[in-house]
């Protein structure tokens, strides 16, 4: 209800000063995820509707995001009609990295220290997410995507 929406409004102004919903973007985002859906023939049901709304939400606030689930739930189908979606909205290409986590050792996904120097050596993820971070928002070049299913973790060393 539009109550509701107000409170929501006051809550998210609480949690975060400042910031303002853009119905507008939001809006084309979702016409866009639509016409993507359509342009591949893909039924994008409300549940995929909602996932791509909260992967554009979180997007939003994070650079770089993690993206974990069953095989076959759509992590990489959302992940793709969002970043084409935002690409045809914002007039500038939104890049993906992907990488499965469950081929690496932790070592080589998050780094380590390595004894002989002293020194730390980022590890794949690590490195991808210092990339993605690097670059403010408004560039497109968020999109840090790791592929792995949830009952996957790393390998070990």
């Amino acid at each position: 209800s539009s109550g509701d929406a107000a409170q929501f409004l006051l809550l998210l102004n609480d949690v975060y000063p400042g910031y303002a919903l853009d119905s507008t973007t939001h809006l084309q985002v979702e016409r866009k995820v639509e016409e993507v859906c359509a342009d591949w023939a893909l039924v994008g049901g409300p549940t995929f509707k909602e996932k791509c709304a909260a992967l554009y939400e979180a997007n939003r606030f994070y650079p770089a995001l993690i993206l974990t689930g069953a095989p076959g739930s759509g992590k990489t189908t959302a992940c793709t009609v969002v970043r084409q979606a935002l690409t045809k909205v914002l007039s500038c290409p939104h890049k993906e990295e992907r990488f499965t986590a469950r081929l690496i050792t932790a070592q080589q996904m998050f780094g380590n220290h390595d004894p002989v120097t002293g020194l730390w050596q980022d590890g794949l993820f690590t490195q991808m997410w210092r990339r993605a971070n690097a670059q403010p928002p408004s560039t497109g070049a968020n999109g840090c995507l790791q592929s792995s299913d949830s009952a996957q973790a790393p390998a070990s060393p």
